[in-house]
């Protein structure tokens, strides 16, 4: 459930693919007073600066992440940009369609973190951090994020539903991200 609504993040993020050579190591989706708390950590089969080109192309999340439906960024000053992110996903029978405004900083380094703005998002408040680390010719990249949705949510919604859509859309970026590497590569770029 945090991936249909992080786009997060974004991340957000990231995800669904039979065969990808990449791993998850970890996703974990919890729900505590409201608030929804998530993580997902994972390896890339590209090169760290790739990884990094493909989540900080703010207008163009869309391609990576199937859940998100349009994205598009500002820049605001150096390193620093407001992201407008719509997503829409299902977890059980629950769909939802909503609006993630975020304040996204981009480190010297290239990773990422995020403060949910809440005048034009679906979010009352919350923040996520992307952090990239290259290892050999994969990168291994972990994601965290605490938001509270402005709006209602099934109690039953589970745990282990959410989790599910996470890994979900993560596998798809990944997949996403590795095809179109191959893509390239066959083309000799």
């Amino acid at each position: 459930m945090r991936s249909r609504f992080r786009t997060v993040s974004i991340l957000a993020l990231l995800l669904c693919a039979n065969g990808s050579a990449a791993s998850i190591s970890e996703i974990s989706v919890s729900r505590s007073k409201g608030e929804l708390v998530s993580t997902a950590d994972f390896v890339v089969n590209a090169p760290r600066e790739e990884v990094v080109r493909a989540f900080s192309s703010f207008d163009s999340l869309a391609e990576l992440n199937p859940a998100i439906v349009e994205s598009s960024a500002e820049t605001l000053s150096h390193g620093q940009f407001r992201v407008t992110t719509r997503v829409k996903d299902c977890v059980l029978m629950f769909c939802k369609a909503v609006t993630l405004v975020e304040r996204v900083r981009i480190d010297t380094d290239g990773n990422m973190r995020s403060e949910i703005q809440a005048d034009g998002s679906d979010f009352k408040y919350g923040s996520a951090s992307w952090t990239f680390e290259a290892r050999g010719s994969q990168t291994f990249v972990s994601y965290r994020s605490a938001m509270r949705p402005d709006f209602w949510m099934p109690p039953l919604l589970g745990k282990q539903a959410m989790q599910g859509a996470l890994e979900r859309q993560i596998r798809a970026s990944i997949e996403k991200l590795e095809r179109d590497r191959k893509v390239l590569a066959s083309r000799g770029r």
